[in-house]
């Protein structure tokens, strides 16, 4: 099932094979999960391999920041912000099927945000970015009807403002995937060092390392052979390839 939810992501054609009836063969496919999870069981949603598979970023996560009791109250909901939501939903049901096409400007704005998210990311060990490069284009059919039914206007081109739009979304979407991976799976590990590994970890900056640089750094403290196990613990070093380091808290300069 897992398989099958990693490749239903790119809306690719499905064929399903049944015992006692006819193929059923679906050309194009969209399925979305929308729901809440506990803290205690996000660790079997974040863990190494939903997230070396692709599994974990394809979600798209939102923290309650602050947690406060329920207090009852008297006062009922704005019915007038349901009613119009309500319509909102309604019009776009009946809204027939349409191509949004895109203009240069918006291919530009998409192009800064993707150089720039290349170059910053190109390292990031939970490899968000190819997900939003996909979802971008997602929110900006989502922004862009949902303008046009609010405005009571109608266009097929994306408006660069929706792409706007779309970009700080994305942004807002990995915010939420990273701190909801480090709160998982990082925390307390960084803390349960001794102070002078932690003094250390937390001056070096957030770039690739050679293996003899961050032995260099650590040996002292911690010693040569202690220093290359520590290498392998995931959750405070990932190798980007055959002798080069990155810190995995990355927000930790």
């Amino acid at each position: 099932d897992k398989q099958e939810f990693l490749e239903l992501f790119n809306g690719k054609s499905m064929r399903i094979n049944r015992a006692t009836r006819e193929t059923l063969y679906l050309p194009e496919t969209c399925i979305n999960i929308i729901g809440g999870i506990q803290n205690d069981r996000l660790k079997y949603l974040v863990n190494e391999e939903n997230i070396a598979d692709g599994f974990f970023p394809r979600f798209l996560y939102s923290r309650i920041l602050e947690h406060k009791p329920l207090t009852y109250t008297f006062e009922s909901l704005n019915r007038n912000i349901e009613n119009q939501s309500n319509l909102i939903f309604e019009q776009l049901h009946k809204t027939e099927d349409t191509t949004l096409n895109i203009d240069k400007d918006v291919k530009q704005i998409y192009a800064k945000w993707f150089d720039e998210s290349q170059v910053r990311y190109f390292n990031d060990p939970l490899k968000i970015q190819s997900k939003l490069e996909t979802y971008i284009w997602r929110f900006c059919i989502v922004l862009d009807m949902l303008d046009q039914i609010s405005t009571n206007t109608s266009r097929t081109t994306i408006s660069p403002q929706t792409m706007e739009n779309a970009i700080i979304l994305a942004e807002f979407f990995r915010t939420e995937s990273t701190e909801i991976h480090k709160e998982t799976l990082q925390d307390g590990v960084l803390e349960s060092e001794p102070v002078e590994f932690q003094k250390i970890y937390r001056k070096l900056e957030n770039r690739e390392y050679t293996t003899a640089e961050l032995v260099d750094a650590f040996s002292k403290v911690w010693g040569t052979d202690n220093t290359h196990k520590k290498l392998k613990v995931k959750e405070l070093f990932t190798k980007v390839r055959y002798g080069y380091y990155i810190k995995s808290i990355r927000d930790v300069a």
